[in-house]
């Protein structure tokens, strides 16, 4: 036993010194295949594009490119990261001990990414290990201090970005930077910019980086395009653009910009609020084969002068209250503040440091009716030339009449004038006197809904009427209640008996309702007065029409 020991300590050492020479042959031949095939690809080793393959034009063909890819580094059989990276928008500081890997990430534009995530897999001599960092504002990353022969996979993603899964094998050390370019996600992008105090120059602003309040808003009935106006003030006599809050979220702006993802086709707007600073884009449009981005430039401020003027003259109204208030501010961001002035001896009245937004203009004056001008957009741009604010002399006015189908006047009939197209809530109240008459006065001028409820009729009927007043006119309305006609009705629905809530809302009336409950054999009593009807059921649209002549007495509901 003791002459075969020497043998077999020889034996295990020459086992040992084989696997060392094989271990060395490897590493070897994978620096030498690297540096081959980089060479064939024309890409200088040192000077790696690691790029996503729809935007690549050179690429080491020893990786492979999986955008997108459901596995590889990061993937659930990875093992857990070591994240280098800060929440701050820094790179990861150079690692005291092992190899260390440099990125630098653009967007397809060559623009940096900042706040990346990079995600290399070391391969180990027992184990893989995953190490992660972040990209700076630069969009530098620096990933390492592992002590590994090579890199076998890198993972770089970022928000609003598609993930870039790259397949390599990197042979360490390898001092030189990898660049890595990252493909945008379809959307609308939200770019949100801000100014230096001081500045106003536009081209001047820079990315916003932080946390800020974004309110998407869509406009209703949003069929027709809007056109952005070019001026920096334009007011629009045609009414009120009307828009909803479709989403309204914080949002941490890594590098000022937001997607907006799945968006309808229409007309949009961005809001973004940071503090008590407000700011928003120009209404931008997202259509089938294109979608408009958005700019919010915080900070940017604009003075506005309203100039009051006698109607058809350019006589200034001296004294004039003059009140500008902020009409696109979405109802969740708070109150908007009014902001008022005194027209000069020449009728002008200035309003300095105004957010951009969308405005109403509102001038009274004494002996002159009231005026308001909607849509007024104040936009980024020099300042305009004052706004023309035109007052009729003499008081605009509303008369109401109601009456009964004999032509007996109704009292007390509770009227309700609201200004459908105005910038905000206006509205006027009254009630008929003995005569059936009542007086709106004075009512600045525009398009009104005229709400009137007969007090006689035991079903309340409601009747609307559209009104359209001008500057100086004395309207006239008079409104007729005919005869309520008593009415047996059966509801059907799909040939079977139709037990529920029965809704009759009279064309010519306004979205004024009339409701019956019809029990389980489909009967129900209403009062109507002549005229054609939608049917529908609870609150929901109808879609049946039926016409009431003042001698029926039944009627058919069929409901859908």
């Amino acid at each position: 036993m003791k002459n075969k020991l020497p043998w077999l300590l020889a034996a295990v050492a020459l086992f040992i010194a084989l696997a060392a020479l094989l271990i060395a042959w490897r590493s070897a031949s994978l620096a030498e295949g690297f540096a081959r095939q980089a060479g064939q690809s024309g890409t200088q080793v040192g000077q790696p594009n690691l790029h996503d393959g729809a935007n690549s034009a050179t690429r080491t063909p020893a990786q492979t490119v999986r955008p997108n890819s459901a596995t590889g580094p990061g993937g659930p059989d990875t093992p857990a990261p070591v994240d280098q990276g800060s929440e701050g928008a820094t790179a990861a500081k150079t690692p005291e001990v092992g190899h260390r890997l440099t990125f630098q990430i653009n967007d397809g534009s060559g623009k940096p990414v900042a706040r990346a995530l990079v995600r290399v897999i070391f391969a180990g001599v027992s184990q893989k290990q995953t190490v992660s960092a972040r990209s700076d504002a630069q969009g530098k990353a620096v990933v390492g201090g592992v002590d590994a022969p090579s890199a076998d996979g890198v993972s770089v993603e970022a928000e609003g970005f598609e993930r870039n899964d790259i397949t390599a094998v990197i042979p360490l050390p390898f001092e030189e930077t990898f660049n890595v370019t990252l493909n945008a996600l379809a959307g609308t992008r939200i770019e949100v910019r801000e100014l230096a105090q001081g500045i106003s120059d536009p081209s001047q602003a820079t990315p916003f980086r932080g946390r800020a309040h974004l309110y998407l808003m869509r406009r209703q009935n949003a069929d027709n395009p809007v056109t952005t106006p070019t001026a920096s003030l334009v007011g629009n006599a045609t009414g009120r653009l009307t828009f909803d809050t479709i989403e309204s979220k914080d949002v941490d702006f890594v590098n000022g910009s937001y997607l907006a993802q799945n968006l309808s086709l229409g007309s949009y707007r961005a809001v973004v609020t940071v503090g008590n600073e407000y700011a928003e884009s120009e209404i931008f449009e997202v259509q089938e084969r294109s979608s408009g981005d958005a700019v919010v430039l915080l900070g940017r401020r604009q003075e506005i002068v309203a100039q009051v003027i006698v109607g058809g003259t350019r006589q200034p109204v001296p004294g004039a209250a003059v009140t500008m208030r902020m009409t696109s501010r979405p109802t969740a961001a708070g109150a908007a503040p009014e902001h008022t002035a005194t027209a000069n001896d020449k009728g002008l009245a200035s309003f300095k440091d105004l957010p951009l937004g969308t405005y109403v203009i509102e001038a009274t004056a004494k002996g002159f009716a009231p005026k308001s001008i909607d849509e007024v957009q104040v936009l980024a741009g020099p300042p305009p030339p004052p706004v023309p604010v035109p007052l009729s002399q003499g008081n605009s006015s509303v008369q109401v009449g109601v009456a009964d189908a004999a032509g007996r006047p109704i009292a007390r009939a509770p009227l309700v004038l609201f200004a459908a197209g105005a910038a905000g809530p206006r509205s006027f109240f009254g009630q008929t006197d003995e005569g059936g008459t009542w007086l709106f006065e004075p009512v600045p001028a525009g398009r009104y809904t005229l709400s009137i409820n007969n007090p006689e009729n035991r079903s309340r009927l409601q009747r609307t009427e559209e009104v359209v007043v001008g500057d100086g006119e004395n309207k006239r309305v008079a409104v007729t209640f005919a005869r309520a006609l008593n009415l047996q009705g059966k509801a059907r629905r799909a040939g079977k008996p139709f037990e529920g809530l029965v809704s009759f809302v009279a064309r010519s009336q306004g979205a004024a309702r009339h409701y019956a409950k019809a029990d389980s054999a489909g009967d129900f009593v209403v009062e109507l007065e002549p005229g054609e009807y939608i049917v529908g059921h609870d609150d929901q649209p109808g879609q049946t029409m039926v016409t009431i002549v003042p001698s029926q007495t039944v009627v058919e509901a069929e409901i859908r």
